[in-house]
C-alpha cells in the first residue's frame, strides 16, 4: 500500500463520518426532550427514556420514527404516589405483600439508589408473575411504546436480607429462574414488542431466551470520580478490569449461544468534550469488534454525547473474527476497516498499512 493510500485512509478516519443511516440505540433519562434533544436522540432506530414519558412527549418522538423504550426496575420499586397509575399499583402490591414481596417495609442497599429504601419483588409466586406481566403489557400497549428496558436483573442485585428473605421462604428455589418465567410471561403478551435487559447474559440460560436486547456497563470506558477511564484491552494482573476476558468469557458465549439476542454496550465519560468524544469512538469500534453496537453517556453534559461516528456506514462484519497486534485490534467489515488503539502511543497495522495516530482511540477506514 502506497504512502498516499495510508493518509488518504487516516485522513477518512479522523474526519468527520456523514449521516449515512441511522445510529442503532441511545439512551436519554430526561422527561422532557427539547427541539436540540429531539433532533439528536431520534436519529437511532431505538431510543431508551427514563418511563413511559407523557402522551405529548411520546408522540413527538414517535413522530421522528424511533422505536421507544421504557425504562423499568425488574426487582423492586419505591414507594409513593407521584401519579395515579404508580399509585394504583403499589396499592395492589400492598394488598398484596405477604405474597408478592419480600418485606413489607422499604429496604435500601445493592441496586437500590444510595440513600433510598425500596420493595422487593417474589418472583417465586406464579400469580404475581402473571399480574405483573398483564400490567405491564397494558401499559405498553396503552402508550404506544415499542418495548420495555428492564434494569439490574438477577438475585446478586438484592439487597442481603432480601436475599436471606427469599431463601427463608422459598429455600432452593432458583430466584433467576422464576425471574425469566415472569420476562417470559410478559413476552407471550407482547408479541412484537422488545424486551430490552441489563446485563442478561450473567443468568443468560434464564434471561436471554426471552430477551431481544442485552446491555453491559462500563466494559469500555468508565468514570472514576470526576475522569473518564479507558480500559486496557487486556491485563494480566487485572484480566477482569480489562476489556477482552469479561467480553470474552461472560459476553461472547452468551451471543453465540442465544444469536436472537442484540448486545449494546453503554459506557460512561466525564470532563472535557474532546475525551467525550474519543471515548465514543473507542467504546463504538470495541463493540464492533464483536459486531455489537454502543452508545456513550455523559452525565449532566449531554452535548458531549453527539458523534458522528454512531452513523458509520461499516456494512456487515466479515465472517473473520477481530485481530490482534499488541494493543492495536481491528476486524473487517464489507465497507472497512474497524480499528481500536488501546495502547498508550501511536501505532500501526503494518500488514494493512494503516496509521492509527491517536491512543485510546477507535478508527474506522473506508475501504477504496
Amino acid at each position: 500500500m502506497t504512502i498516499g493510500r495510508r493518509k488518504f485512509l487516516l485522513a477518512m478516519a479522523r474526519a468527520a463520518i456523514p449521516a449515512a443511516s441511522n445510529g442503532a440505540v441511545a439512551f436519554h433519562y430526561e422527561a422532557i426532550f427539547g427541539p436540540d434533544a429531539a433532533a439528536w436522540y431520534t436519529r437511532f432506530k431505538i431510543l431508551v427514556t427514563g418511563g413511559i414519558l407523557a402522551d405529548a412527549q411520546t408522540a413527538k418522538l414517535r413522530a421522528r420514527g424511533s422505536q421507544l423504550i421504557a425504562y423499568e426496575w425488574s426487582s423492586a420499586f419505591y414507594p409513593g404516589t407521584d401519579s395515579p397509575a404508580a399509585q394504583k399499583w403499589q396499592e395492589a402490591m400492598r394488598g398484596r405483600a405477604r405474597d408478592w414481596l419480600l418485606s413489607p417495609d422499604p429496604v435500601a442497599g445493592a441496586s437500590a439508589a444510595p440513600g433510598r429504601a425500596a420493595l422487593w419483588y417474589d418472583f417465586a409466586d406464579p400469580a404475581f408473575a402473571a399480574f405483573r406481566a398483564t400490567h405491564l403489557a397494558g401499559r405498553l400497549l396503552e402508550s404506544g411504546y415499542d418495548g420495555f428496558f428492564f434494569d439490574t436483573p438477577g438475585f446478586e442485585n438484592l439487597p442481603a436480607s432480601m436475599q436471606d428473605a427469599y431463601l427463608r421462604r422459598h429455600g432452593s428455589e432458583d430466584y433467576n429462574r422464576c425471574q425469566g418465567a415472569f420476562f417470559a410471561a410478559l413476552k407471550a403478551r407482547l408479541p412484537g414488542k422488545l424486551i430490552f435487559l441489563n446485563q442478561g447474559y450473567r443468568h443468560a440460560e434464564h434471561f436471554l431466551p426471552h430477551a431481544d436486547l442485552d446491555l453491559t456497563e462500563s466494559y469500555f470506558t468508565a468514570i472514576d470520580g470526576n475522569r473518564t477511564r479507558f480500559r486496557k484491552w487486556d491485563d494480566t494482573s487485572t484480566p477482569w478490569q480489562a476489556i477482552r476476558t469479561p467480553m470474552e468469557q461472560l459476553v461472547a458465549p452468551a451471543a453465540r449461544k442465544y444469536p436472537q439476542v442484540r448486545f449494546v454496550h453503554a459506557n460512561y465519560a466525564a470532563g472535557a468534550s474532546a475525551v467525550a468524544h474519543r471515548a465514543a469512538r473507542f467504546s463504538w469500534a470495541c463493540a464492533k469488534l464483536w459486531g455489537h453496537d454502543s452508545y456513550l453517556i455523559s452525565p449532566a453534559a449531554y452535548e458531549n454525547e453527539r458523534d458522528p461516528i454512531y452513523f458509520t456506514p461499516t456494512g456487515r462484519p466479515k465472517p473473520e473474527p477481530y485481530r490482534e497486534q499488541g494493543d492495536v485490534i481491528w476486524r473487517a467489515f464489507e465497507k472497512g476497516i474497524v480499528a481500536v488503539n488501546a495502547g498508550p502511543t501511536a501505532a500501526p497495522i503494518k500488514e494493512l498499512g494503516l496509521e492509527l495516530p491517536e491512543p485510546q482511540q477507535g478508527y474506522f477506514f473506508p475501504a477504496q
